[in-house]
């Protein structure tokens, strides 16, 4: 009779424990990880192998600068980035969230560094690249691949820095690299006689592709006051 008792008793444990066996969470499913700036991506709620209607909850990008993300869980890339996608049930519980990366096709160097008034020693602790020569008015620095010829920082009277200048190899595939490489970045563009903008989402910079007193190819990143844009000679 105990024997009985005692396997009822354990049959009965083992029916409880697979009752609290639990669902798996819910995660979102990004896709392939090699996302651009000019592709879109349907993103999925996943539970386990099984995918949820995930038209049913609510997304929400944090940096809608990197991105946009539909009701229907469509993302749409705009820039060269990572932002985190949550989704969301109805009443507002968070049920997953995951980090989205827009890589580039091109990483044709490190940007220069473009706080303007930033001091000549901050630079000078913050670039990475080879220091080439060093002036009261300006910083030169070695590029740091076969692509980039130099990096340049301007400087004003007090040795802040006013603008800064990437001098790239003088071809024709380093130019469309270039532009490339800023397309994927600096979604925002104009044209203003003939040459083309790319605006930084603060609006307060404009970054082209130009040439050099010396003929070269360079990319300028120069700081916006009113009135327009501003252009450098260098």
């Amino acid at each position: 009779m105990k024997n009985i008792i005692l396997l009822i008793l354990l049959l009965t444990y083992a029916g409880s424990c697979r009752e609290k066996t639990t669902d798996p969470v819910p995660t979102i499913d990004v896709g392939s990880p090699d996302l651009k700036y000019d592709q879109t991506r349907q993103l999925k709620v996943m539970q386990g192998s099984q995918i949820l209607d995930f038209k049913s909850y609510i997304w929400k990008i944090d940096d809608e600068s990197i991105g946009t993300v539909r009701a229907d869980g469509l993302f749409t890339a705009r820039k060269v980035g990572e932002s985190i996608i949550s989704v969301s049930e109805q009443n507002g519980k968070l049920l997953s969230q995951t980090k989205i990366v827009v890589t580039p096709y091109s990483t044709l160097c490190t940007e220069p560094i473009t706080e303007r008034g930033i001091s000549s020693a901050a630079i000078l602790s913050r670039e990475r690249r080879s220091l080439n020569s060093k002036l009261h008015t300006r910083l030169d620095f070695f590029g740091e691949n076969e692509k980039v010829k130099k990096v340049i920082y301007e400087l004003n009277s007090q040795g802040n820095l006013e603008f800064s200048v990437l001098v790239l190899v003088n071809t024709k595939a380093v130019y469309e690299e270039a532009e490339l490489f800023l397309t994927e970045r600096y979604p925002t563009h104009i044209t203003e006689e003939g040459m083309n903008y790319y605006l930084n989402d603060k609006r307060d910079q404009a970054i082209y592709v130009g040439k050099t007193n010396e003929n070269e190819f360079k990319i300028s990143y120069t700081p916006q006051i009113s009135g327009g844009l501003r252009k450098v000679q260098h």
